[in-house]
């Protein structure tokens, strides 16, 4: 038997190491059934070995460089019209190629529960599941992930819109993305990048986090969080590990939370420490592995665990979305953002009167931030249920705003009627609207519109109606008003529309 050189088996298995460690890689947001932006340049990166020639071609078009000192490589194409599928080819020592690649629209959906509510939770959801049979609709759902420190990879792969597929996908995203699809008629590309309960600071960065308002309070909240995790591993110890044990991964939390009150609520309650709580966290590992991507525009639906600070959080958005227009290398990128649903209370909740109401007139504020947009759901919310069902109609006001604002489609009406005087007749008040196109309307069907209130003088809240009198005024008979409201509670009475269905905002103004 001819004896075994070792050296020679090492030195091989040396070489091939090599040979894996020398293999080009892209970034993660490149595989197949992707959508890469049209009409704008295409950033696409990696890893290689080091000075490993790189070429990366698509649709006839092709651009070289070096793997850098450091094991990374950029390159750009040039912007592309709609089209597909093509495949992106990617040639170094080794070849790799992503299949049914197709030229569209790429849109960003960001924020927390409500973003990320599947549409198997959403109204209709069997049929709704039953007839996604859209090829060009395409998700991509970036894995719920917390880091300290920022990260380049991720586990997750574009996948096709199909009955097969959506059940579990961003409902927002995806009527979003139905409407723009079918006006459009351009492969659609979404990107769901929210977790639930997420704070708007774990989606900064830490610059952001360090120059922004309010840090100290942003970090205190880190610090407690901390605390209370620290609490809870402390009590479990201290009880001899017994019960669960606190944990960061909400997949584990959610079983033993449920195992728990099976068996009574006995041993230690489990605990979650999920990154969505703390700062920057979920940028690290969500957002920046996604940087530079080109994408068009974001949609954002988060507000639910800020609602404590409206004032600050006007501060915050601007410099969130000044932060992923400088990420994404897109100072104009278009943000749409959803004035938060009605709501007054479950079980597990404890929403003080009026906080939720503030907090819409806080982020009507945002629409100050250039490019942006806001389409309110205070009219679709559910009153026990902070994860309301009417996700359709959230995504198809979001379409009217990007359709109208970002599309140029002049003629789509997506706005509803907004607060633009209030003049004092005697014992009257005459209240004009704007973006009242087909007219003022009841949704009630009722002579006198509901939902108005007022602060009199000497201190008294009231509730007040009123009668529409043109296409865009309506006259409420009160007199010694302080402050005039309309849709002002956390669950609001707000049965004003325009002709095109679309709501009043809630407004609380100073009467002079």
């Amino acid at each position: 038997m001819r004896k075994i050189n070792t050296r020679f088996i090492l030195g091989l298995l040396i070489l091939l190491a090599g040979e894996v460690i020398a293999k080009v890689e892209p970034a993660s947001v490149f595989t197949n059934n992707m959508v890469l932006q049209a009409d704008k340049n295409i950033v696409v990166w990696g890893t290689a070995d080091v000075n490993e020639a790189i070429t990366v071609s698509i649709n006839g078009v092709s651009a070289k460089t070096k793997g850098g000192t450091d094991g990374k490589w950029k390159v750009e194409l040039p912007a592309m019209t709609y089209g597909g599928p093509y495949k992106l080819k990617f040639i170094g020592n080794n070849t790799l190629s992503m299949t049914n690649v197709m030229i569209g629209e790429v849109w960003i959906c960001a924020g927390q529960s409500n973003m990320r509510q599947p549409v198997r939770n959403s109204i209709n959801a069997k049929e709704e599941i039953g007839n996604a049979k859209y090829k060009n609709i395409r998700f991509l759902t970036i894995p719920l992930d917390g880091s300290a420190e920022p990260k380049t990879k991720f586990n997750a792969k574009w996948v096709v819109c199909s009955k097969t597929t959506v059940a579990n996908k961003t409902a927002t995203g995806y009527f979003f993305g139905r409407k723009l699809h079918e006006d459009l008629d351009v492969a659609i590309g979404l990107i769901d990048v929210s977790y639930g309960g997420a704070t708007i600071f774990t989606f900064m960065d830490k610059e952001t986090i360090e120059n922004t308002v309010d840090t100290a309070s942003i970090y205190r909240l880190d610090r407690a969080n901390r605390k209370k995790f620290q609490t809870a591993m402390t009590k479990w110890e201290s009880n001899g590990r017994k019960g669960y044990k606190p944990t960061k991964v909400s997949k584990i939390y959610n079983a033993n939370f449920k195992q728990w009150k099976e068996e009574g609520r006995k041993g230690v309650k489990p605990f979650l420490a999920s990154p969505n709580r703390y700062s920057s966290l979920c940028y690290n590992a969500m957002v920046h592995p996604l940087v530079p991507f080109s994408v068009k525009g974001a949609i954002w639906y988060q507000g639910e665990a800020n609602t404590s600070s409206p004032e600050s959080y006007v501060k915050w958005f601007g410099d969130y979305i000044n932060m992923m227009r400088k990420h994404f290398n897109n100072t104009e990128m278009p943000y749409y953002f959803v004035q938060l649903a009605g709501f007054e209370n479950q079980p597990n909740t404890k929403v003080l009167p009026e906080t939720w109401a503030k907090f819409r007139l806080g982020q009507e504020q945002c629409l100050k931030h250039p490019f942006t947009g806001m389409i309110t759901a205070m009219d679709i919310g559910e009153k026990k249920n902070i994860h309301p069902k009417n996700k359709q109609e959230v995504g198809r006001r979001f379409a009217l705003s990007a359709l109208h604002q970002t599309y140029g489609k002049t003629e789509v009406v997506y706005q509803g009627p907004t607060i633009k005087t209030i003049d004092q007749k005697g014992k009257k008040l005459l209240l004009t609207f704007e973006h009242c196109e087909g007219g003022l309307k009841n949704n009630k069907k009722k002579k006198l519109v509901s939902g108005f209130s007022a602060v009199l003088n000497n201190g008294k809240v009231v509730a007040l109606e009123g009668e529409i009198k043109s296409s865009n005024t309506i006259e409420i008979k009160v007199s010694e008003v302080k402050r005039l409201r309309y849709a002002y509670a956390n669950y609001p009475d707000c049965p004003l529309y325009n002709g095109k269905g679309l709501p009043a905002l809630s407004f609380d103004k100073e009467i002079k």
